[in-house]
Parts: structure tokens; sequence; C-alpha cells
């Protein structure tokens, strides 16, 4: 469980966390608006045809609402925190410092959410560099000062004053590229403060090499972005056959990479990182240099560094690097890498033709075994490097070498593999202080992190109530047995405290206004349609284990979706995005199969028929989906645990798009336990008081000032409603709820649980 050390006198908002980003994209019109410093009103110019320009200043800055900081161990380290003005999904800082530095030599900003710096494997890298890591999403006016400002706050804080002098290493991705080349423009002497920048999934090049100021101060701080193959928001390799030829005509110090069998995020990154930022710290920071001394002023790149030949960035043809002056070929063909470590590494990381994956065992006093899995084939020879550090010859049937040679630093490891004459490399593996450091589990730990019942700052005993309630719901969803809870023959009108249109929630908004779609009973049967998506959406929020049984028609020659969300919005564009839904005939009957986080999953051959009366039946046992269509199983498809995470909400209802859909017959049912109270399967029940003080813990958050906090308080509620319920209505019959808002919004959140 989180427990929060204050640095300070606690307050009710010092004692917050952050949720992830995604959710601070969401629009909680009717959210728990709470009380918050003023933003103090800046004046607009005005100007011919666009937009006014507000003009922020460095006081304006200074004046914005912020918490206390806090403070909390982690990972043989210290994560401080502060919240910042609450603008959209909400702002929070986090820095994390390792234990053990005498000084904070850089700074690692990783520009995405605040639990960035909760990453273990970044933090594994950092402090092998003795760096600082610095997470948040800080993008707007004047954050070229608020970054400042808050890292001397928090160096202050620390007993680590100097991380204010500290360069800075910039990490954006998609988006986040261009914010990061802004910052770096921004900042004052941001050529002298930024060391680098790492990008990835950006789909311009982050660079206006058009304009004179910006060419110069992108020449003296390197940048190196890695995109992912499949990355459709970069068009996979068309980014580095068409976009980079441009960076590479402008003479940039401008590296690129391909993550193979990636998309739109990063895989293996970690292990080109390594290098690139070594390359950048021995050529840009001057020798002797300390942040206890003052500002750290680095010097501009200065080293030609080495070409490559990418081939057609396929992995299968790469080119040898060779020093830049000793290059013959096109410049603007050609691969550039800072240094001789960076470019052996990018050679392993980009090729494709990979016999084998290096495996790292830490074992006593620093030693690490490195092996190849699978074994290398009969005959061939192995070399390990640490980028093009030569570390030794494999031996034996996988290729392994034991080696003290890792037992500090940073490493990025791969394998040379001989055999038939032809030289193959083998991906890179990062291993740091004589460890393998899992990128992704370091990932998906930072991911965790976000979810409403982690990033809710709660007392340890109220957290554990919350806990044990999913564990209920888990045994049950395993042991337990199907319930039916509702039933819906439409044999009259559609009730509206049951259901609504969901594109007319709000009927008198713009969208309702241009939305056809309509939802009703005709002659015994629901029927929902409209020239673009119509849905029929019950009020309720469900449990993470449910069962969805209709009968369905298309009626007309022109079919799609007789669909059913089984974990949808309450409102929005999508009422499946951040959700599940099956998908039965989508796309004009071209395509039955679910869509898990809006990515198409599980596809099957079952379609539509014309006029016929379907029997459709959709179970969610939460991770597990599974679809019959006329009693014959069609489809069914796992949820990984982030694709769960990142469901948003629980609400079911009835899907079609650019067509009429019939509906009838409906069935809904739950998972219910088939023990007798108190058996073992399950942990008992928690007592009215434990569920008394975790709905008066939520309801607090619920009118924090800060917008993560009010969020994840909804969310608990909303997602323990059927465990909470009587708490709840307690804590209004009692009149505990003194703040009237949030009296009526509890009220509501009631009044969508399920009836049953």
């Amino acid at each position: 469980m989180r427990s929060y050390h204050l640095t300070m006198t606690p307050t009710p908002v010092a004692r917050l966390n952050c949720l992830r980003l995604m959710v601070g994209w969401l629009i909680l019109g009717a959210s728990l608006a709470g009380a918050g410093e003023a933003v103090p009103a800046s004046k607009p110019i005005p100007s011919k045809g666009k937009p006014a320009v507000v003009e922020v200043t460095r006081e304006d800055i200074a004046r914005q609402a912020r918490s206390e900081i806090t403070s909390r161990p982690m990972n043989r380290g210290t994560l401080w925190n502060r919240w910042l003005e609450d603008k959209g999904g909400g702002q929070r800082l986090a820095v994390w410092i390792p234990d053990g530095i005498t000084e904070v030599r850089g700074v690692l900003f990783s520009m995405h959410r605040a639990s960035e710096a909760e990453r273990s494997e970044l933090q594994a890298w950092c402090r092998s560099l003795d760096f600082a890591l610095l997470g948040g999403l800080i993008r707007w006016s004047g954050f070229q000062w608020l970054v400042p400002d808050q890292l001397a706050d928090i160096g202050k804080a620390s007993g680590h004053p100097e991380i204010a002098n500290a360069p800075l290493v910039l990490m954006g991705f998609s988006r986040n590229c261009g914010a990061s080349s802004n910052l770096t423009r921004l900042l004052d002497g941001g050529a002298e403060r930024v060391l680098c920048c790492l990008y990835g999934g950006g789909p311009g090049a982050s660079v206006n090499s058009a304009d004179p100021s910006d060419l110069a101060l992108f020449k003296a701080v390197p940048i190196l972005q890695i995109n992912g193959d499949d990355d459709p928001f970069v068009g996979g390799l068309a980014w580095p056959t068409k976009i980079y030829p441009g960076v590479r005509a402008a003479g940039l110090p401008f590296a690129t990479a391909v993550d193979r069998r990636t998309g739109h995020g990063w895989k293996r990154s970690l292990a080109l990182h390594i290098p690139f930022v070594a390359a950048m710290i021995a050529n840009r920071v001057p020798a002797g240099a300390s942040t206890k001394a003052g500002p750290i002023r680095l010097k501009p790149w200065s080293d030609a560094g080495l070409l490559a030949d990418p081939g057609s960035w396929n992995g299968l043809d790469l080119g040898e690097p060779m020093a830049a002056a000793a290059w013959t070929g096109s410049a603007t063909a050609a691969a550039w890498l800072p240094d001789a470590d960076t470019a052996a590494s990018w050679r392993s990381f980009c090729s494709t033709q990979t016999p084998c994956e290096p495996q790292a065992e830490s074992l006593p006093a620093g030693s690490v075994r490195l092996r190849l899995d699978p074994p290398p084939p009969t005959g061939a020879t192995v070399r390990w490097k640490a980028s093009s550090r030569d570390l030794g010859p494999g031996n034996g049937a996988d290729g392994g070498l034991e080696t003290t040679a890792l037992a500090t630093g940073a490493h990025s490891v791969h394998a040379e593999v001989s055999v038939t004459g032809q030289r193959l490399v083998t991906r890179p593996i990062p291993v740091i202080a004589g460890a393998f450091v899992d990128q992704l589990a370091g990932m998906k730990a930072a991911g965790r992190a976000d979810l409403p019942i982690n990033a809710a700052i709660l007392a340890d005993a109220e957290r554990s109530t919350l806990h044990v309630l999913q564990q209920r719901r888990d045994a049950v969803a395993a042991t337990g047995s199907w319930r039916e809870v509702l039933r819906e023959d439409f044999a009259k009108d559609l009730d509206p405290a049951r259901w609504y249109e969901y594109y007319h929630l709000a009927p008198d908004s713009p969208a309702a206004k241009a939305s056809d779609s309509t939802a009703k009973v005709v002659d015994g049967v629901l029927e929902v349609a409209g020239s673009k998506q119509a849905v029929a959406m019950l009020r309720y929020v469900w449990p993470d284990a449910v069962a969805v049984e209709y009968r369905c028609r298309a009626p007309d020659a022109k079919i799609c979706d007789l669909s059913v969300v089984v974990a949808g919005r309450p409102a929005g564009r999508f009422p499946w995005n951040q959700g599940a839904m099956f998908q039965f005939g989508g796309t004009y009957n071209q395509a039955t199969r679910f869509m898990v986080q809006e990515q198409p999953k599980a596809e099957c051959a079952v379609r539509i028929v014309p006029g016929t009366w379907h029997q459709v039946r959709v179970e969610r046992r939460q991770r597990l989906l599974t679809a019959w269509v006329d009693g014959v199983q069609v489809t069914t498809y796992e949820m990984t645990e982030e694709e769960q995470d990142g469901i948003y909400s629980n609400r079911i209802g009835l899907y079609t798009f650019g067509s009429r859909g019939q509906y009838d017959d409906l069935r809904i049912s739950i998972r219910a336990s088939d023990q007798p109270a108190g058996s073992s399967h399950q942990p008992a029940m928690p007592s009215d008081a434990a569920l008394d003080a975790a709905v008066a813990a939520l309801v607090a958050l619920a009118g924090s000032p800060w917008y993560d906090q009010r969020f994840s308080a909804e969310q608990l509620l909303k997602g323990y409603c059927l465990e909470l319920l009587p708490a709840m209505r307690r804590a209004l019959d009692r009149g505990a709820i003194t703040d009237a808002a949030l009296a009526d919004r509890l009220r509501e959140i009631v009044a969508a649980a399920p009836p049953f």
C-alpha cells in the first residue's frame, strides 16, 4: 500500500498522487469541481484573423496554484511530488532521486505523465548516471519557467539544490516530441541546458530546418528518434525513408532507428538510449564540471560522428558504420550516429537478421552470465559485445559467457553470431549494474500507478478495503455462476430511468442536434437506427463479470452492426472508446470481432443473415471475452492487463451504425457466489465501519482541487458502487456530506447502480 511522508505540515491537498494521462483527456463536465486558486487573468493581444494570443509572464506562472511538496520512499530512492495548476487533465510533477548520491549530475525528463518518474528501468539507468528522473506533462504557456522553478523548489526540499543546475535529457513521445523541442527553444540558454532529446512516434522532425535559429539550436543539441515499424502515426517505415532524408540534408546531428514489431510505443528503446546519452555526456559536458558549483554550461555538439547505410530500413541490408569523413556515398541517404558505441548498438537494434535473443542472469559478486535463447546453430561462433566493446567469446551450447565487466554502469549488450561465413547480430538488451533491466515491466508498473485504486491518496486501511472488494469480485468471477439480474422484452416504451440514446444524453448539445440516431420500441422490439452511430444505452454501471444475451435482426437491405457494448463510456464520441464491444456484422457486415481499446481483436467468419433473427450471447469475465451466435461459440479474446486497466467505464449498450437494427429479449447476468456466506473461497466482506470510512475518504477526495484525485474518487465510487451502495446511502441519510454539490453527485452515482 502507498504511504506518503510529507516534508511540510500536511494539508488536505498535500497528500495527492496522479492518474494516467489518457484519463486527463476525458471531459467530466459534471465532475466534482473543487476549490482552487484562480489563474490570474492574462491580457489577450488581438491579431487580425487569428485567435487572441495570451501573454503569460514568469510572475503569472509563479502565482499559479500548487500543492505542498510530498515525498515517499521508492526503489532505493525518494519520489517527490507537487501538484500544479489544475489545467485540463490536471498536472503533477514527480521527481525520483536515487539514494546515496552526493551530486545530481543530470535530469532525465520524460514529458508524458508524472508516473514516468516511477518507471523502474529508467530509475536504474538514472542511478547509474547519478541523474534524477522527472516525470510530468507540462505543455502550457510558460513551461520554460515552470519546469526549472519547480526543479529548484524540489531540489531545496530534497536536499539536492544542485538539481536546478543539472543538464536536461528530454524524452518525448508522439506529440511530446514537439513539446520537448519547444522547451529546448524556450528555456533560457536552451542549447547550454539540454543535453539531448530522445524522441519516438512523432510524425514530423520536430525541427524547423528552414529557420536559421532552429537549425543552429539543434545542431548544438542532438536528437535520437526511435519509431516502431508498425506505428501508423509515423507511417511505419515512411518516416525514415521520407522524413529523415530532409533532416540529413540539413546537416543536423539527428539519429534514428526502427523498433521492430512495434506500434505507437517503445518496447526496446532503452538499449539504444544508453549509448546515445553516454556519447552526449562524453562530448558535451565540460571536464570537471559540477552542478554544485553552478549551472552546467554544455558545449555544443562538435563531432561529425559516423554514417551508416540503412539500406531500405528493413533491417536486412545494413551497412557497417564508418567515420563521416570517410563516407563517400550520399549523406542524405545515410544514418547519422554520434560515436562507435551508439553505431554498434544501432546496427544490432535495427537488424532483422537476429538468430536468437540474448539473456542475462545476475550472479554473486557482480558477475553476469550471458547466454542465447534459442541456442545458436551448431558450429556457430559467438562473441559478446557491450556496444562496440568486446566482452569475449561465447561457449557451450547456449553461447554463454560469464563476465564481471557489466558489474557497474549501464550497458547495451548484444552478441555477434557467425555461421557459414555470415556474421549476424542479436538485438541488444540493457544490462545495468550487473542486472538485466526489463523495460516493459518498468513501463507497466508506471501505468498501473495511474489506476484510480493506486492514484487516489487514501490511508492504507481505506485502500485495503477497496482491494478486498476487488479480490471478492475476482473470486466470484472464477468460481461463481451466472445469475440473471435484468430482463427486458420491450413490451412497453423504453423507460427513461433505465435507457437513453447515447448521442442524445444531453438533448440540447451540439452532438445531439447533429445526430439523427434513435432508440425506440416499435411493435414489441427495440429499434436502434441512424445514418451514423446509434446506441441504446443502459444507465447502470456493471461489474467486470457480466453476460449479455439478446435476439437481433437486420430488417433492411443495408446491414451494419447488431453489436453490443459490454464495457462502454456513459457519453462521448464513441461508446466503446477505452472499452470493449462485440461487433457483430461490423463494417457493413464485413467483420465480426471484439473491439478492445479501439483495436480489432479475434476476427471470425460469422455474418448477419438479412432478415433472420439471431441469438447472441457475450460474456465478459474480467479479462476474458467470449461470444456465441445462434448457440455456437464464434470468438474469444483475453484482454491484456493493460487493456483491462485502460477500460474507462462499464456501461452496456446495443449498437448499430448507418442502418436499422432490431433487438429483443435482452437478458443480463452477473457472476454470483455459489458458496455459503463465510466460506473460504473469497475474503470476508469488509465491515460497515470500513466501508463507511472508504466512502468518506473517497467523497473527501472528490472535493479535491486537483483533477486526478476528483477523477480517481469518482471512478472508484462508480466502479465499486454495488459493494459501496449501502455505505453511500448511509452517508447521504446521515447528512454527513456538507457540500451540496458533492452530495448531489453522490446521489447520481447511487442512482446509476443496477437495481438488484
